[in-house]
Parts: structure tokens; sequence; C-alpha cells
């Protein structure tokens, strides 16, 4: 049995799109639960209008997280399906979850491939996951790396004992990359098994509906979390070196993100950190470009992403 939790937060023009595309479904799901996170506008009435079928859960404002926690808490499924509100599935999703559920009975988390909708168009993630219909992500780190995340929170689906008694939940007073932090938890304990078929769409179009990457001038928590499992040896040892490759890369894209808007001091202290990078030609070239105008920086990136 499948169950969806869908955290709600002043989402009055996209719950009802998100809903339906659950309903929708060829395979139907056990249940859906909306968490309302003390939401301002009307969007908790819209759910309780207009689809009585769903259970509708209300909470002061506590953010993303303990929202997702409390829809764990309730579910009745063996698994538990994310999806945020400003999201949405095509009618395919159950069913090609429950596909991987039956092919790999070793594995406890599973997810498809997915893609982005930008006004009217759609431009599906660049990811570094197999061609094979359904495959087993082996490296989960590796595949994070210079590509699109592998894993999305409305894009996975997870054996609710797992995430519920040994991963503890989804992490609550994190700013940014909480569910970053539990895809990381899973990959050190689980197979992560993965359908190649696009069965989510991810709406950039939504005001807020995800951190700006562009934004990020300091090291992001999953950092501190990613260091706390190496140190800690939980690991998997053929994980190991594609963690440490994927904190460098992170921690330099902060470097990018300051030398973008100017701020060369936060670049350099960052870039002269112990403990977090290693040294490569990326690393030579955010000391390069130290010495280079703010415009000519932006150049240098905007080329650079092009050519990919």
């Amino acid at each position: 049995m499948i169950s969806v939790v869908i955290p709600l937060y002043n989402k009055s023009n996209y719950i009802s799109r998100a809903i339906n595309s659950v309903l929708n479904q060829t395979m139907a799901v056990h249940e859906i639960i909306v968490i309302d996170d003390g939401s301002t506008d009307n969007s908790a009435e819209i759910v309780s209008a207009s689809f009585p079928m769903v259970k509708l859960i209300s909470q002061s404002n506590s953010g993303v997280s303990a929202a997702r926690n409390t829809g764990i808490l309730h579910s009745k499924g063996e698994y538990i399906a994310f999806l945020d509100a400003d999201d949405y599935w095509t009618e395919h999703f159950i069913n090609n979850i429950n596909f991987l559920i039956k092919r790999y009975p070793n594995a406890q988390a599973f997810c498809t491939n997915y893609a982005f909708k930008e006004k009217e168009c759609i431009y599906p993630a660049k990811l570094k996951c197999s061609n094979e219909i359904t495959s087993i992500l082996d490296d989960y780190f590796d595949l994070c790396c210079n590509a699109d995340l592998p894993i999305t929170a409305s894009s996975v689906c997870i054996n609710k004992s797992l995430l519920e008694e040994e991963i503890g939940g989804f992490p609550q007073g994190v700013a940014m990359g909480e569910d970053q932090i539990v895809w990381a938890e899973l990959a050190c304990r689980t197979k992560i098994a993965f359908h190649s078929h696009i069965s989510v769409y991810y709406d950039r179009d939504v005001q807020d509906s995800a951190c700006k990457t562009n934004h990020i001038y300091s090291p992001a928590p999953q950092v501190y979390v990613y260091k706390k499992l190496l140190a800690e040896n939980k690991v998997p040892r053929e994980l190991v070196n594609s963690l440490i490759h994927l904190i460098h890369l992170t921690v330099l894209s902060c470097v990018k993100n300051n030398l973008l808007v100017g701020n060369r001091k936060k670049a350099l202290t960052i870039l002269l950190s112990k403990g977090y990078l290693k040294f490569d030609k990326y690393r030579l070239m955010g000391f390069l470009l130290l010495f280079f105008p703010r415009f000519f920086v932006a150049k240098i990136f905007s080329v650079s992403r092009n050519d990919k």
C-alpha cells in the first residue's frame, strides 16, 4: 500500500492540480494526506471543499520538514510517496513505482525520472542515471555531481519503517537541503531503484518553489551532514570518494555564487577553507577569477554553462 503525503503552504493556485494528478493515476493509492502548514491563503479550504476523500491535517507553520513528518506519522501505507503542492505527476507515476517495488524487493527507496516545467516549455532533467528502463542507483553521490539530482521530493517513494524508525524522518530546523540529507541517508542504508520514464513535473514557475542555487553564498547545511556521515563511518566504502567529490563541488558552487555577485572576500574565505575542498582545476580557476572583474566572471560562467 502506498500513502501519498503532500505538504501545503500557500499554494492555492496549484494544490488542485497536484491532488488531481494523484487521483488520475492508473493505479490507485491507499490514501492521500495533505498537511496544511499554517497557510494564510485559502489552500486548505480548497482541499476540504473540493476533495472530501483527502485526509486534511492542519498545523501551525513549522516548515516543510515538519509537515512531511506529520504526514509520515499519520500515514498507514507500507510505502510513502511525497508530492510537493506545486508539482504534479503523470498518470503512470504510481504504476512505475509499483513496478520498481516488485522488481527490486531488496530496495527500500524508489524514484522516477522527472522534468522541469517553465512557462509553456518542458525540460527533461539532466541526469547521469542509466538509460535502462529500470535500474539500481549504484553510486548516488556520483550521480549528483555535475548533473541534476537523481531524486526530488516529488519523485520518490520510501519504505515507511526505514524512513520513520531508522532515518528519523526529515530534519527540522534546517534552512535548506533537508530533503538532500534524507536522500544521502537512504543512499548509505539501502538500494535505490530508478525508473527512467519521466513521471513527475517540477514547476519552476512557482514563486518560492525551491531554493535558488544562485542565492547560496555559504556551504549548504547538507555539507556538514555529509561530513558527519563520513566521520562516523556510515558511508559504504564504495561511496566514500564520490561523496567527498560531491562535497567539493557543492562548496565550490558557493564560491561561484559569491564571485558572480562580486563578493571576493567571501569567495576567498571559502576557497581557503580546510576539510571541504581538494585542489583541482575548478578550485584553481576560483583563485584565478578573484583577480577579474565581475562582468568577466559572469561571461566565463555563461560560456561554461552553454558549452555543456
